[in-house]
């Protein structure tokens, strides 16, 4: 049974702080890690949905126009990845003009708007290898946060994954059936 993936394309910053409050980074740190994430998904030939944050198009549009060059849908993931925020409000009005070719929305409280008909998604950071590779062939679908994968100044993200981040994701795309997005 074949799942697909979701990649949520926002800093940690955004959950955490509200936006007055935000680092005013030229390039958002997470930035760093879509190339590799890029690479890896061509290398396997897996394609995803990326919901993006509007603060993040509005300051990384090239990275955008390369996740589309790649072959990858775009959806929106709110303006400021805040709770409240839904489809249709002026955030989301705001990201969608920002984003080419939006295919939908995911809300920035992902437990709020799960996929319809599925039961929820599983996040890539939060279970060991065995039981996660089970709950995605279970649920269908794997929740992506660069953010999770570029160099930490914190120690305790290595033993999140109790493994390198990066080899986890390449045998998850080579150990799986991958559909395209829908």
């Amino acid at each position: 049974m074949a799942a697909s993936l979701e990649i949520h394309l926002e800093d940690s910053y955004h959950a955490v702080e509200p936006p007055g409050r935000w680092p005013m980074y030229i390039t958002p740190p997470c930035a760093l890690a879509v190339g590799e994430l890029l690479r890896k998904l061509q290398s396997a030939n897996v394609h995803a949905t990326w919901y993006v944050v509007g603060d993040f198009a509005k300051k990384a549009p090239a990275l955008i126009e390369q996740i589309v060059a790649a072959g990858h849908q775009l959806g929106s993931h709110g303006y400021w990845h805040r709770r409240g925020e839904s489809e249709g409000d002026c955030g989301d009005s705001a990201t969608r003009r920002l984003l080419p070719h939006c295919v939908g929305y995911r809300s920035p409280f992902w437990i709020h708007t799960p996929r319809p008909g599925m039961a929820g998604g599983v996040f890539f950071r939060t279970l060991p290898y065995a039981l996660l590779k089970r709950e995605i062939q279970r649920h269908q679908l794997l929740y992506l946060h660069p953010h999770d994968f570029f160099p930490s100044e914190k120690p305790w993200r290595r033993r999140i994954f109790l493994c390198d981040p990066w080899k986890r994701l390449q045998r998850l795309l080579t150990e799986l059936d991958w559909h395209d997005p829908r």
